[in-house]
Order: structure tokens, then C-alpha cells, then sequence
């Protein structure tokens, strides 16, 4: 589907279905079900939502609650396309719930993500705001814990809707209550997006992160992430395997306590090294900070951020601040 060849997608698929339930390939068969339902979604909305239905319950049996998260996402989603908020928002906080057993974080943010435009669709505006907060954090986290810049660089890509998403909620809210700064909240995560794609490019120009970082700090630093990999991988064995609850509990302590260590190392080196840390964690200017410190009266900024439905572009001197909504990101490229 990815190559523009959804039909064939659809025939490799079907026939993988088939001969998954022929040599019994049970876990196999709620894959399948859950890649045909994600083809489906486009052009056969009930098929999808049956495909996703025939998956969960597959999944709830055969006790893998990875799968019955994304089947669970799959559905409210459809639900949401639907109208049906209030189903939606049901299933997306099972999924969530799971993916939190799960620890699986990139997940954890997908399903929030979900919350978020069910409430919003809800009219819950300020609510939604708060989940979509909570999953651009988590989005970053996992963004700075990447080693190489390539795969940050796609990660970030891959999750633009969450930043897309959060500016055109802001500057809803901001056209409801104008006197509350969302429009500046708009600027601020739009400024975050690129700031990330910034470290990005720093690290692949060559720039060395950790110059000047004490060399047996390093040391500790690649032993935990590698103990954290090993437990963490531990875990998801026990989970998938339905294993002791007693097993599965030692290895979540440990892992607990291996995050705390990793912490605790992580505020080490930014104490050691104001490099490490600017670096790592940018911090991005807010909007006074770029009228005061960036802008004379000779000099206008302008900022655009576009999206799929609708974009915007701010207009920033000394001392004001003036939003425009402009096309969606596809009018827009088609007329430069």
C-alpha cells in the first residue's frame, strides 16, 4: 500500500491469511486480520471494522495484548470516523491501558493521540489539549533515546501529525478564547518540531554531543542502556509467554530501578557538561523571548507551519503577534 499498490497489498495479504489458517498459525492469522483491516480503512469502512472485530477477539484469546491494543486503536478509530465518540473514546482507553502494561511507549502516545481527537470532536477542547501534551512528551522522550541520527530523523517524520495536530488544536482554542495565549502555545510547538529536526541535523553534520563528557560517565552510560535493552526485552518475553506472575514482577522491579539509575546518570552528565545538555535537550525560545532577544523594529518573522487540512502563518515583531490561516499543506506545495 506504501508503494501506491494497495490491490496487490490486499491479494499477498488475503493469501497469507489463508495459508496461516491452514498450517494453524494462529498469532500469524490476528496480523494478517490486522494488516487487511488497516487496508480496508480507506474504501470499506464496515469491512475494516470487521476485520479489526475478528482480530480482537483472536487476540483476547490467544492472551496477546499487543495485538489486541492495535485491533482496539483500529476500532476506535473506525468508531470515531463513524461518529461515535463515546464507543471511541472507550476503546482507545482499553488500548491505552494495555500499552501501559505493555510499556510500550511509542503505542502509549498513539492512543493518546486518539483520546485527544475523540475529545475534541467531543467539543472537550482544553481536555484534548491536555492528552496531546502528554503524548508529545512522551514522542520527545523516546526521540532523544535513539542513538543514531537516521533513525531520529524518521522517527520525528513519522510522528509530524502529533505536532500538526497540537498546533490546529491551539489555534482552535485560541480563536474560542483569544485572551488566553494559544496562539503563542501554537508558535512554542511549532517551534519544538523544529528544534528537534535541528538536533537532527546537528548530530548527522558531525557535531560530537558528548565532547568534553568524562569518559567513565560514557562507560556507565552505554552499560545501562544496554542492561535496559536486555531487562526491557526480558519483560516482553514474560508478557507474550504468559509468564509467572512472581518472574514478571522481579523483572519490572529491576527494571524500575535501572530507569532510576539511567535518570539520575542523565542529570549526572547534563551537570558535567552544559555541551551534552543544550544539545540533547534544546530548549526552544518562547515567542516573548524571540521579540525581545531576535527582532528590532526593522525586522518581521514569519512563521509557518502547515498541515493537512488547514495551515498558519504568524507575523511577529517587538511587539505583536498576528495569526492568518492559510490552505492546507497540499494547496499550498501545488501552487509554489
Amino acid at each position: 500500500q506504501t508503494a501506491g499498490q494497495p490491490d496487490v497489498a490486499w491479494e499477498v495479504q488475503e493469501r497469507a491469511l489463508a495459508l496461516q489458517r491452514q498450517i494453524g498459525d494462529r498469532l500469524g492469522e490476528t496480523k494478517s486480520l490486522i494488516n487487511l483491516g488497516m487496508l480496508a480503512v480507506r474504501t470499506d469502512v464496515p469491512r475494516a471494522l470487521s476485520l479489526y472485530q475478528e482480530a480482537l477477539a483472536l487476540a483476547v484469546e490467544l492472551n496477546d495484548i499487543e495485538i489486541e491494543a492495535q485491533a482496539l486503536d483500529g476500532i476506535a478509530g473506525l468508531k470515531l470516523l463513524q461518529g461515535s465518540q463515546e464507543k471511541a473514546l472507550t476503546y482507545y482507553e482499553r488500548a491505552l491501558d494495555l500499552r501501559r502494561q505493555l510499556g510500550d511507549r511509542s503505542g502509549e502516545a498513539t492512543s493518546l493521540l486518539g483520546i485527544a481527537r475523540t475529545q475534541r470532536r467531543s467539543g472537550k477542547l482544553e481536555e484534548a489539549m491536555t492528552q496531546i501534551d502528554a503524548a508529545l512528551q512522551i514522542v520527545e522522550s523516546l526521540r532523544t533515546d535513539l542513538t543514531s541520527p537516521d533513525l531520529r530523523a524518521s522517527f520525528l517524520a513519522s510522528k509530524q501529525d502529533f505536532y500538526e495536530f497540537a498546533i490546529d488544536l491551539s489555534m482552535e482554542l485560541d480563536q474560542r478564547t483569544p485572551d488566553r495565549g494559544y496562539a503563542a502555545s501554537a508558535f512554542q510547538i511549532s517551534e519544538r518540531a523544529r528544534a528537534r529536526s535541528l538536533l537532527d541535523m546537528l548530530a548527522e553534520s558531525g557535531v560530537e554531543i558528548r565532547a568534553g563528557v568524562a569518559p567513565q560517565l560514557l562507560q556507565r552510560e552505554r552499560s545501562l542502556v544496554a542492561s535496559l535493552h536486555e531487562k526491557e526485552r526480558q519483560r516482553l518475553d514474560l508478557l507474550r509467554e504468559s509468564g509467572s506472575a512472581a518472574a514478571l514482577a522481579g523483572v519490572e522491579h529491576d527494571l524500575a530501578t535501572l530507569l532510576d539509575q539511567y535518570d539520575a546518570l542523565t542529570s549526572e552528565l547534563r551537570a558535567s557538561s552544559p555541551h551534552y545538555s543544550a544539545l540533547t535537550r534544546p530548549d526552544p525560545l518562547t515567542l516573548r523571548e524571540v521579540q525581545s532577544q531576535l527582532l528590532d523594529d526593522d525586522t518581521v518573522l514569519l512563521a509557518y507551519a502547515l498541515g493537512e487540512e488547514r495551515s498558519f502563518l504568524w507575523v511577529v515583531t517587538p511587539d505583536s503577534v498576528s495569526t492568518f490561516v492559510l490552505p492546507s499543506r497540499s494547496s499550498i506545495e501545488s501552487a509554489a
